[in-house]
């Protein structure tokens, strides 16, 4: 097979470049080519096509180029907003600011009025910004770059950039009738970045938890979805470290008779190095004060962020004694010797701290004790995202959390004293979330051999556009030229900083020009169509909220939203999650109005949940556990019942449990 690995930019070569090599050691040509470079992100890019001579550049790809741009990208960006309307998404403030500069018309910036809308009520917004996306033609420049270069399978990644327009060589492939799968990166893609946009012929996520995320918050079919395991960490199950301990703690300027703490850094999104340098330095401060001398004698390595590493000051923790900063300065997290230093840094480490990183999940896999403190400059950054949410006990997750400083020194004297209470939920977190196909079998193979699957499969038929989108696209055909009315603020920015000269010709889409009062007044019937999903925002704004969604009114509610603070603040107030409630219809279903919070929190899926109130006592009685199991079964959360029946027979009568519920309503 002929094929292009489409990545955003460079940086992405780090998760894959062991799949593409496997794919060429198999005997696949693969093309690499990327959207974009970014600035202050060293990554090795053509290092990887001495490996093997069926790896190649393609360079960048080309960009869209046509009049098209702006209400393609301004669709996009408007979708990967009204993903953050939905309840499960409401409360991550920091992602939605971002994706509302970054991918929010600057027209529609006032949708961000409403906090929060009915799951129901995102979906049909979605579903209606999606249909005005395919009704976008495919940019020609892209069909021709395919032909030119033969393609017969289309891999492309992270594709939830806001914005992105990867979106663009995805339609492409698909008029071309060329298999096409989105293959997510990492851990934290489906939750606090876009949308996914568009429905590829495969999905390959790392888990079972991502795979839902897939189908509730980007409407992906289950059938579309491979769970394959997180293929870039198999490089860690089966490594040695470079150096001897010694030999490594004399390198990065440790001393070498005792124990060391890794603080590993966080990107600059999850926390800036303004904020983060003045936090370590409080951290060792408060380590430091701990009445245990096994641990207030800790030496302390800390690791910059490869991306974060150059706003590092390496000397800010120069007066501290028995603290080192390595690597200092900015560092390509691809190269050899850059992963040797990581791994060497885990495997002779005690213990690893963090903010929010992917490192805690190499420290898992390396059996090393996990570490976080939540504090109010990390709120945004760490339970304001979901995806730092799998790393959290309840969720089936190793990270051991601290309120405060002096509750983390706590729980570092307790491992300390017993290393081994770890080691068990930290082998449970690494077979569920990093290999759930199996400890012992690597997950890079798994995921090539979907691929191929894909690939050799029958092709696709080319898409062809419906009459409805050919309508709309006559609609929309007014807003193909550029005026500005949908670009997001970043870019709106920039273009204003730009030369005149260059605005005039980046605006001049096919060789021609248009006034932009005639312009406005052709975009306003286009306009209107393509902000129909706002209106409900006016509705808001003068007091009417019959699309809103209103917040929960009692612990079944809170339960069938997935919202875990507003279920704790209803346990708090003394209510019982046994007891039965009256719940709006359009939480569970219309057929499901009293229900009981246990029976809510099954109907939302939610694990983290059904811990929470076991944690509460609230499933001490067989009874319970034996209809809540069945309950489980009947809507098929599978994993809700294995935890449930504990590993013990339930027997259940099919649909049994689940109309019991529905009889209570009528």
């Amino acid at each position: 097979m002929r094929i292009l690995f489409a990545m955003s930019s460079p940086e992405y070569l780090r998760f894959y470049d062991d799949t593409i090599v496997q794919l060429a050691e198999r005997g696949h040509d693969v093309a690499l080519a990327v959207n974009l470079v970014r600035e202050g992100k060293p990554v090795r890019f053509d290092e990887i096509q001495r490996v093997n001579p069926r790896i190649s550049i393609a360079n960048l790809i080309p960009p869209r180029g046509d009049g098209w741009t702006e209400l393609a990208r301004g669709v996009r960006g408007t979708m990967d907003f009204v993903r953050y309307l939905h309840p499960q998404l409401a409360a991550a403030a920091s992602l939605r600011a971002r994706v509302k500069r970054q991918g929010l018309p600057w027209t529609l910036q006032w949708i961000d009025r409403t906090h929060s809308l009915a799951p129901r009520t995102v979906g049909r917004a979605m579903r209606a910004l999606a249909r005005i996306e395919r009704a976008i033609p495919p940019a020609p420049v892209l069909l021709r770059f395919l032909d030119e270069h033969g393609i017969d399978l289309v891999l492309v990644s992270p594709l939830v950039e806001p914005g992105s327009d990867q979106v663009d060589i995805v339609r492409a492939a698909q008029a071309r009738g060329i298999p096409v799968a989105a293959l997510i990166a990492s851990w934290d893609n489906l939750t606090n970045k876009g949308d996914l946009r568009v429905v590829t012929d495969l999905v390959a996520v790392w888990n079972e938890a991502q795979k839902r995320e897939a189908v509730e918050l980007h409407r992906i079919p289950a059938d579309r979805i491979a769970v394959t395991g997180a293929q870039p960490f198999d490089r860690w199950f089966d490594r040695t470290p470079s150096r001897a301990r010694a030999d490594f703690c004399r390198h990065v300027g440790l001393p070498d008779d005792r124990p060391f703490l890794l603080f590993t850094g966080s990107s600059i999104f999850i926390a800036r190095a303004e904020i983060e340098m003045p936090f370590v330095r409080q951290w060792i401060e408060a380590v430091r004060t701990s009445a245990d001398p096994a641990v207030r004698d800790l030496a302390i390595l800390v690791r910059p962020h490869p991306y974060n590493g150059r706003a590092w000051n390496p000397d800010v923790c120069a007066d501290m004694p028995g603290v080192a900063v390595w690597p200092r300065g900015g560092y390509d997290p691809v190269s050899d010797d850059s992963r040797a230093g990581l791994f060497d840094s885990l495997y002779h480490s005690a213990a690893v701290v963090g903010i929010n990183t992917s490192a805690m999940i190499e420290a898992a896999i390396v059996g090393r004790p996990v570490f976080s403190i939540e504090t109010p400059q990390f709120a945004g950054s760490q339970g304001g995202t979901l995806h730092y949410r799998h790393l959290l006990p309840e969720n089936g997750g190793c990270l051991r959390v601290a309120s405060s400083l002096g509750e983390h020194v706590q729980q570092l004297e307790s491992v300390v004293r017993d290393p081994e209470t770890s080691r068990r939920e930290l082998a449970r977190f690494v077979g569920a979330f990093i290999r759930p196909q199996g400890l012992d079998r690597p997950s890079t193979p798994i995921l090539v051999d979907a691929l191929e699957r894909l690939g050799m499969a029958s092709h696709p038929r080319p898409t062809k556009t419906t009459l409805l989108e050919r309508a709309l696209r006559v609609l929309l055909l007014p807003l193909s030229r550029p005026t500005g009315l949908l670009l997001p603020p970043s870019e709106r920015k920039r273009a204003r900083s730009r030369p005149k000269h260059d605005v005039a010709r980046a605006e001049r889409p096919l060789g021609h020009s248009m006034p932009k009062a005639v312009a406005l007044a052709l975009a306003v019937p286009g306009l209107l169509a393509t902000l129909l999903v706002a209106v409900f925002v006016v509705m808001d704004m003068s007091g009417h909220t019959p699309l809103a969604y209103e917040p929960p009114s009692n612990l079944a509610e809170a339960a069938g939203m997935g919202l875990g603070a507003d279920v704790l603040r209803f346990l708090r107030q003394g209510q019982d999650p046994r007891n039965v409630f009256d719940v709006r219809p359009d939480i569970i279903s219309s057929s499901i109005t009293r229900a009981t919070g246990l029976e809510a929190a099954i109907w939302s899926r939610s694990a983290r949940l059904v811990r929470l109130l076991e944690r509460h006592g609230a499933l001490d009685d067989q009874h319970t556990r034996r209809h809540l199991t069945c309950l489980a079964r009947d809507i098929r959360a599978d994993d809700l019942a294995a935890y449930l029946a504990a590993n013990h027979p339930i027997d259940c009568a099919p649909g049994e449990a689940s109309r019991l519920v529905e009889a209570r309503s009528r």
